[in-house]
């Protein structure tokens, strides 16, 4: 039921209460229990109140769903509904669209429905019209114009008659567009004719809904030769309008369909029609051109002279002094666009450009913001720019940090390479601020944003004590970004060392944590790491030592835990017996232990588990991710050997030195005259790297570089944690998980 019967009874209140309802009236609320759905709609539709009969409408899209509504309910409404307030006829039209957009009525079924929207078009109400032509768009849409065409064309030319009232014919015109979109080319005859004649009403408002809705639709759906043929001399009256709310919306008209229009038509008529109307100083006409001045230029730009190039430049930057906000907003709109079509470099707009970002309304700021990444891809020379971005990173504006945020990423990576590291600490700083001010929803749009451009974060040490500190001040939506933040990018970091001692950092903060939280999190990071790093690179790591959480004493740990378990198993090998081992063991303790709702869980991962993997799927997602790792682990092997190669070279520029001292040393003090031996020389040595301040090189002796064996298992490996043991070795094999879960009896 829809309806439920404490509905009514909160109705019945809100009556007794405000409208003093007498027991008469109330007995007409009384509903017995057993009508169904379509029943009580019926009764209440012919004997309930307005407030019920409004919950009715508003509901028309499900109840019409129920068997046999539109048999005997629908009958109904086609005689309430005209009677009905207008709040009730734009509710149940509303409700209609819903139920059309759902596709699940029969063609009889929508040909009673055009039937009552042909006759609701009748009324004269405004309000009304207005939503009930909306509901005739979808109808004709739906049922297709091959059944109704002819009776719609009659309706249109009735309503849209010059005898008919103002607001009928300004509702019914819009009917038109739909039909020329649906019609192309075959519109042609008395409904362009009709079109034709709207364009010339008498009514400002009718001749406004023509221009600003109708013939964009309709020179859309035809070809050039019927706008030119039929349309356009009435296009060009709309342009030349007396009403200036008319006349702006002509211009803007012609200037839409422009690029529907022949080649010739564009070369003379627009070329023509866009360089007088550009010089013109009526504010509505500056409006429509600072809004439509980049699309018409790149329309035309080819059958300008350099002359008029220049004249329309001059004008267009004339547009950063308006008074007017909405025409400055369209020069920041239409920058991009002009900079990438007037053949001018940034340079020749710079000035101007600034002005705008120096802007004391934040309309405008706001639209830098949303295009600059545009900007700067366009801009040989960004060294402005990264200083303009920089600035607005400090904006104490909510309004502006919302879009900025938003936009971060793109803009971020349309800046050069060598640039990009320079936001680093800024981000870093911009995020802090954000925690300091508690704006939740801006640190996790942030965070998102983080993960499209972690390039710019050179320093492992800033990017990671940042991402510990915010966990730590973090809701559960930021440090979940926070994790996945830092999976992604240990992931991809170059220097294996470095990385390896920061997920040993991890485990000690979060894996040995007595915090119950700290371990939720540290399950999160390994959820996270499970996406970005194959199966031995995972096991390397000794994350699946997370399943000792299953022991764990707390029980959202545990539930926690049981969620990611799918996970896991994916990230086994078939032949890793011990760490099927442990994975069983851990199922079976999640299983012994816990409440109904825990045991609710385990049903839910064991149903997640069962279900059957696309192994082809995995094995080349694993592969692809071991391809990866494959060429971090070798740069980072020529890093390694690189520098090594560093510290030999300056062993042997020390050897060379040495050897030259000691020929000069020779050569004035000839061997006749002193006795040399091996003991003297060697103290002569470190008497000179004494005198000379030099240090005694130590050669370490060099890592093995051995293609076969990976730097990630080193000799200062982490401390080993505890891991669970099974005396019984298991198989990977649907069977063995469905042995697993033998779950006891949950009593309902």
């Amino acid at each position: 039921m829809f309806f439920p019967e404490q509905e009514y009874k909160t109705s019945t209140k809100v009556d007794i209460l405000y409208l003093s309802q007498s027991e008469d009236e109330l007995k007409k609320l009384t509903l017995e229990e057993d009508l169904s759905e379509c029943q009580r709609s019926i009764y209440i539709l012919t004997k309930g109140q307005q407030l019920q009969k409004k919950a009715i409408y508003s509901n028309l899209h499900r109840i019409l769903k129920e068997p046999s509504a539109f048999e005997f309910l629908f009958q109904v409404i086609i005689e309430e509904i005209q009677q009905q307030e207008e709040d009730n006829q734009i509710i149940a039209a509303k409700s209609i669209q819903r139920l059309l957009k759902d596709n699940s009525l029969s063609m009889q079924e929508l040909l009673q429905l055009y039937d009552l929207t042909t006759q609701i078009l009748k009324i004269w109400s405004l309000p009304v019209l207005n939503e009930w032509v909306q509901t005739m768009d979808l109808l004709l849409r739906t049922i297709g114009l091959r059944n109704i065409l002819l009776p719609i064309q009659q309706l249109i030319l009735l309503l849209t008659d010059s005898s008919q009232p103002a607001i009928s014919r300004q509702s019914a015109a819009k009917l038109i567009g739909t039909l020329a979109q649906l019609l192309g080319n075959e519109i042609k005859g008395p409904i362009l004719d009709r079109a034709r004649s709207l364009c010339s009403d008498h009514d400002k408002e009718t001749r406004l809904i023509m221009a600003d809705n109708v013939l964009i639709k309709v020179c859309q759906s035809i070809s050039s030769d019927l706008i030119e043929c039929y349309l356009m001399e009435k296009i060009m009256e709309l342009y030349y309008d007396t009403d200036p709310i008319v006349r702006s919306a002509g211009v803007k008209l012609f200037f839409t369909i422009a690029n529907n229009l022949s080649a010739d038509e564009i070369k003379n008529r627009c070329t023509k029609q866009f360089i007088d109307t550009i010089q013109s100083q009526n504010e509505e006409s500056k409006l429509v051109m600072s809004k439509m001045c980049g699309r018409v230029f790149h329309l035309i730009k080819d059958h300008l002279n350099q002359i008029q190039v220049t004249l329309f430049i001059n004008i267009y930057m004339s547009y950063v002094k308006s008074k007017n906000v909405d025409i400055r907003v369209n020069f920041v709109c239409n920058f991009p666009a002009l900079l990438s079509l007037a053949s001018k470099k940034f340079e020749y707009f710079q000035e101007s450009y600034l002005q705008c970002c120096n802007d004391s309304n934040e309309v405008v700021v706001r639209a830098i913001i949303n295009c600059f990444h545009e900007v700067v891809l366009l801009s040989e020379n960004t060294e402005i720019l990264f200083q303009v971005f920089m600035n607005l990173m400090k904006s104490k504006s909510l309004t502006l940090l919302e879009i900025l945020i938003f936009r971060f990423a793109s803009i971020i990576n349309s800046f050069q390479k060598q640039q990009q590291p320079q936001f680093g600490q800024p981000a870093i700083e911009l995020l802090n601020s954000l925690i300091a001010r508690n704006l939740w929803d801006f640190q996790i749009e942030l965070l998102d944003q983080f993960k499209k451009c972690q390039q710019i974060f050179s320093d492992v040490n800033t990017f990671m004590n940042a991402m510990v500190t915010t966990i730590g001040k973090g809701i559960p939506k930021t440090k979940q970004q926070c994790c996945d933040n830092i999976a992604q990018y240990l992931s991809q970091y170059g220097d294996l060392r470095k990385r390896k001692d920061w997920i040993i950092q991890l485990f000690d903060l979060y894996f040995k944590s007595d915090i119950y939280h700290n371990r939720i999190t540290f399950i999160n990071i390994v959820q996270s790491f499970s996406e970005f790093i194959s199966k031995k690179l995972f096991k390397q790591y000794e994350f699946f030592d997370i399943l000792i959480f299953s022991k764990d004493p707390v029980v959202n740990v545990r539930m926690r835990l049981i969620k990611i378990l799918p996970l896991l198993y994916k990230k086994i090998d078939n032949d890793d017996l011990s760490i099927l081992n442990m994975f069983n063991e851990a199922v079976q303790d999640c299983i012994l232990s816990g409440s109904r709702s825990f045991q609710f869980m385990i049903h839910q991962t064991k149903e997640e588990l069962l279900k059957p993997n696309d192994e082809n799927l995995l094995n080349k997602r694993d592969q692809e991710m071991m391809e990866k790792e494959e060429i971090i682990f070798k740069n980072d092997q020529k890093q390694r050997q690189f520098i090594l190669d560093q510290e030999r070279d300056d062993l042997e520029i020390n050897k060379i030195d040495l050897n030259d001292y000691l020929n000069k040393y020779k050569k004035k003090y000839p061997l006749c005259k002193i006795k040399s031996t091996n003991q003297s020389q060697t103290n002569l040595f470190k008497k000179q790297q004494m005198q000379n301040g030099a240090s005694t090189l130590i050669i370490k002796k060099s890592v093995d570089l051995d293609s076969s064996k990976s730097p990630l298992i080193e000799s200062s490996s982490m401390t080993k944690k505890p891991v669970l043991k099974s005396k019984t070795p298991t198989t990977k094999s649907i069977c063995d998980i469905k042995k697993q879960f033998k779950l006891p009896s949950i009593k309902k």
